[in-house]
């Protein structure tokens, strides 16, 4: 899950220089998700392959 959270730390740095506010603000939002859930669950490998498939299905 570390790995998703420091994917979506770089899609903002670069979100916030190419794209309007509402995009960086959507990934902001899933940026700040991850942040949390990183909080509270374990990862498995089951639960970081659907947030993986989810995050690219929205971004794709």
């Amino acid at each position: 899950i570390s790995e998703i959270v420091d994917a979506f730390g770089t899609l903002l740095y670069f979100a916030k220089e190419f794209y309007n506010s509402t995009v960086y603000d959507f990934i902001k939002a899933g940026a700040t998700f991850m942040e949390k859930y990183t909080m509270f669950s374990r990862s498995d490998t089951a639960t970081c392959s659907k947030l993986f498939f989810w995050i690219n299905s929205k971004l794709g």
